[in-house]
């Protein structure tokens, strides 16, 4: 309800609009192996390989999510004693990229326009809109996210929550600040701040709803947290 309300919901159809789901499955495998402090299994690498494969052949924008993502387990994994898992995870997360990256080229080249796929999709995507950066014509991006106070203000509520539980959440705090300051690195680099741009960025606005249950639960005696909880 919050995220259609909100002014980066300018237009139906948009890939930010379709993608939200790709982008809140990869932060939610991540965030979830976290929480259990298990390594992540081959087959979430294998799945995350195919969402970041997804976001490639989608938006470049949106690998920043992913990107902040792997910096984080990589870190995770090291902090925590568990880098000799790395190998294997990053060759399962490689072979759902290749996977899915594999199927998309066949398909434009049984079609026989790869060269167009080149030209379109690489040369042209990544010319046209490094020109504003060329040219100096940066739009700062604050007004966006102060724009969409309907999901940014949980969205930032909730990573200064995580923040604040210190060692409890460090983990997970440190996912969500890397993918979200990659994800607004990515969406904005190109220097425009079209209104649907800053959309994906409510992916992190469930946050701010998992630090109001948590806010009840802690105000609330044990049991009429329960309660209320399971009212909500």
């Amino acid at each position: 309800v919050l995220v259609p309300l909100s002014p980066a919901f300018s237009h139906g159809s948009s890939a930010e609009e379709f993608f939200l789901p790709v982008l809140t499955l990869g932060l939610w495998i991540v965030l979830r192996a976290m929480q259990k402090k298990r390594p992540l299994t081959d087959r979430q690498g294998l799945i995350l390989g195919l969402c970041a494969a997804a976001a490639l052949w989608t938006k470049y924008t949106f690998c920043g999510l992913f990107a902040g993502l792997a910096l984080a387990v990589i870190l995770w994994y090291a902090l925590d004693g568990m880098a000799r898992h790395l190998p294997r995870l990053i060759a399962f997360f490689l072979l759902g990229l290749a996977a899915l990256s594999v199927l998309v080229a066949a398909w434009f080249y049984c079609r026989g326009a790869l060269p167009d796929l080149w030209q379109a999709y690489f040369v042209n995507n990544l010319s046209q809109y490094a020109h504003n950066i060329r040219s100096g014509a940066y739009d700062p991006p604050l007004k966006n996210l102060l724009n969409n106070l309907t999901w940014s203000l949980p969205g930032a509520l909730g990573l200064l929550w995580l923040l604040a539980t210190g060692k409890q959440h460090a983990r997970e705090a440190m996912a969500c600040l890397l993918g979200a300051v990659c994800l607004f690195v990515f969406t904005y680099l190109n220097g425009r701040r079209y209104p649907y741009y800053a959309l994906v960025l409510s992916v992190f606005a469930p946050l701010g709803l998992a630090a109001v249950c948590a806010g009840i639960r802690r105000l609330l005696p044990a049991q009429a947290g329960r309660r209320a909880l399971a009212a909500a």
